[in-house]
């Protein structure tokens, strides 16, 4: 993709209403959601042997199973539509529906509290379980198969509306009234936003485009007025969850004011790859673009300084759109 295609990419983006954000370093606690919502642990979960360990009550209680705890063998069930599991305390021996299966790491005690193997639980409810290790976040979703370029659907774990929906449907998928709605003429595009919170549970809107043939667009717009770290670990996160999703490369572009401010800041900044980036960014020679491809729509994930050096606003932008 050549440069001038890309900014005025960036634009069309921009102008239709987007932002988006980042990643998250190693020390941070990994974060677990089922669909968009975060679950939350009175035990934070962890990481043992590449194996993630989380409380058992919290988890099967989001996933919909109910819970029975016998204290005398030290041992867990979970039930759902004639769904059962059984787990005990250090036994790798699980038991889905009375077939034994062997897991990776047995049950544990953490602090009074029974910690479990997230992924095992994830998918034995049948769900599919995304890990992003750069942001060390666990997404827990049904559905198709991950990365499928064969529905309609954008079913990622940001998304999951179908295009031709009108702006009706949409209306009743949200269960909310839109805070601002343009209605052209009958040449141009309708623009629909609502309020929305975003997995990471930020304040944040949702821009929908229509055509006279429905949904065409979708854009997630964060309501931030951050710092840069802030949005450039938000923008690193969102892209490693993508990368994960679509099975392909994290790989951002970066999008050069031209090719003598790229040879400058590289030169200048060396290794410090962040450092180029924040004051490119500041000083509007740049900006990161990222995007992810199937074959009924296109992702597209991009962060921009729309201020100044001394007064810079960053935006992040996540856009999906259809195909013409």
């Amino acid at each position: 993709m050549n440069r001038k295609l890309k900014s005025a990419l960036l634009v069309t983006l921009l102008a239709a209403s987007v932002a988006m954000p980042g990643s998250v370093f190693a020390q941070e606690p990994v974060k677990v959601f089922i669909q968009n919502e975060r679950v939350h642990f009175d035990v934070e979960p962890a990481i043992e042997s590449g194996v993630t360990l989380v409380q058992f009550r919290p988890i099967f209680e989001e996933l919909g199973l109910t819970v029975e705890w016998d204290s005398k063998t030290n041992t867990v069930t979970g039930r759902k539509d004639g769904l059962s599991i059984v787990l005990q305390i250090n036994n790798k021996n699980a038991s889905v529906n009375g077939e034994t299966k062997v897991l990776e790491a047995a049950p544990a005690n953490v602090d009074g509290n029974t910690v479990v193997p997230l992924r095992f639980i994830g998918e034995a409810t049948g769900n599919q379980v995304i890990w992003n290790e750069s942001a060390r976040q666990i997404v827990i979703r049904s559905g198709p198969e991950r990365g499928s370029g064969n529905s309609a659907t954008v079913s990622d774990p940001y998304f999951n509306w179908t295009w031709g929906m009108s702006p009706a449907e949409v209306q009743a998928t949200l269960n909310q009234k839109p805070y601002i709605q343009y209605n052209g003429d009958k040449d141009s595009y309708d623009f629909v936003l609502y309020h929305n919170r975003f997995v990471e549970e930020n304040d944040s809107q949702l821009a929908f485009k229509f055509n006279s043939s429905g949904l065409t667009e979708v854009a997630y717009l964060p309501v931030l007025s951050s710092t840069y770290d802030e949005i450039y670990d938000m923008y690193g996160e969102i892209s490693g969850t993508l990368s994960a999703f679509y099975r392909q490369d994290d790989e951002d572009y970066l999008i050069w004011s031209d090719d003598l401010a790229e040879s400058f800041y590289k030169q200048i900044y060396g290794k410090d790859r962040r450092g180029m980036i924040e004051m490119a960014m500041g000083s509007e020679n740049l900006t990161i673009f990222n995007q992810f491809e199937t074959d009924t729509y296109k992702a597209s994930l991009l962060f921009t300084n729309e201020g100044t050096l001394t007064e810079p606003e960053y935006k992040m932008g996540l856009i999906y759109s259809r195909p013409k």
